[in-house]
């Protein structure tokens, strides 16, 4: 056997990174130790898709999955549902009223409902697609369909806000506060203790959008805040109003009455997510992690804040994500609008090319009850 060289890991924390694989259908775990001086790039499992595995279009806004599992994923192109082993596709072509859907909602057992950039509402049932027709033929162009707590739906539309009774769609005053008398394209809401909070732009003529608050015990406007630089509201597990501004992650204080001034203030210190971080989109798994997708990657904060980062150094496609979304696999999925949708399907597992350039490892040795790994090149 021609010299090999040997490397010896040690187990000091302070000193490695973990990498664990649990084998399936055995209790057996393999673990590779290896020190942070010394490897390279960390690498994630991600699988990508695009039109080449069967996606509709490169560029996708978000996703969608119903009760049974499917995935629903909304591009510029057309809508593509994906059962885990095919794509099927609803475009113009074949009776959607715009390739661009805005939203996805499941409103019963075999029935969704699909809002595309349209004047249109679509029901999808076993897979035919039909238009909704409400009462006196009239639909909006909805931007949002939201469930309130009180089992209302409410259409976030270009038109404004709607109540949905049965078959009508009610459209609801936004009037008496300075500066809401004309209140157009509705954007995006989140409800917060009995109230919608609404990014609107009307007519998307403002360089940043305004935030309104919407009481629904009262069917009233109570506040209005012009220019609120951001771009998402985000609802956080703790029932609070997150936005990304410029200058950082800002918390939306909770209007309680009419007239109050809607107040922004920095997260505070007990929260363990950098401050500085102005992420397009925000999302927090099951498992309590936040994901923030910035322009430089996504963010990935554990509950006690341990930080990681995907960028295109270990495995995106791209660093701008539209959107992270958990499936019911506990797969995370990110979306962005250049080469199409990518899923991440196992956090825990990562790996590195080489241990360091050229050395390759033909063997592992780990001696019985030590706490040390021997890594042999055979070379």
């Amino acid at each position: 056997m021609p010299a090999g060289r040997f490397y010896l890991l040690s187990t000091c924390p302070c000193r490695i990174f973990f990498l664990i694989l649990k084998v399936q259908r055995t209790a057996h775990l393999l673990a590779y130790l290896l020190i942070c001086t010394v490897i390279s790039a960390q690498q994630y499992p991600f699988v990508h898709y695009s039109p080449r595995e069967g996606l509709v279009n490169n560029r996708v806004r978000f996703l969608f999955q119903d009760s049974k599992g499917k995935l629903y994923i909304s591009t510029f192109g057309g809508l593509s549902i994906y059962d885990g082993t095919r794509f099927t596709h609803y475009t113009i072509n074949n009776g959607l009223g715009d390739d661009m859907v805005n939203d996805i909602v499941e409103m019963g057992e075999d029935s969704l409902w699909i809002m595309p950039n349209t004047n249109k509402i679509h029901c999808l049932v076993n897979g035919v697609l039909k238009d909704f027709i409400s009462e006196g033929n009239f639909s909006p162009l909805i931007n949002q369909l939201l469930k309130s707590s009180n089992g209302n739906y409410y259409a976030l539309a270009e038109e404004g806000l709607f109540l949905l009774e049965n078959s009508r769609l009610i459209r609801l005053p936004l009037t008496g506060i300075p500066g809401a008398d004309s209140v157009k394209s509705l954007i995006q809401g989140v409800e917060i203790d009995n109230k919608l909070y609404i990014l609107s732009n009307p007519h998307y003529t403002l360089p940043t959008p305004n935030l309104l608050v919407y009481d629904l015990a009262t069917n009233r406007m109570l506040a209005f805040k012009s220019n609120v630089n951001t771009n998402q509201l985000f609802k956080t597990p703790g029932n609070e109003l997150w936005v990304s501004t410029p200058e950082g992650l800002r918390i939306v204080e909770k209007v309680v009455a009419a007239n109050r001034p809607i107040i922004l203030k920095p997260l505070p210190d007990s929260i363990p997510i950098p401050k500085n971080l102005n992420p397009n989109y925000i999302y927090t798994d099951r498992q309590k992690n936040t994901w923030l997708a910035c322009s430089n990657g996504v963010y990935r904060i554990t509950g006690k804040g341990q930080v990681n980062t995907f960028t295109t150094e270990n495995g995106l496609t791209t660093n701008i994500q539209t959107s992270v979304f958990q499936d019911l696999e506990n797969n995370i999925w990110f979306t962005n609008d250049q080469n199409g949708l990518i899923k991440l399907s196992n956090q825990q597992l990562s790996y590195y090319p080489e241990l360091k350039p050229g050395y390759t490892i033909t063997d592992i040795y780990i001696p019985h009850k030590s706490d040390s790994i021997w890594l042999y090149d055979g070379y």
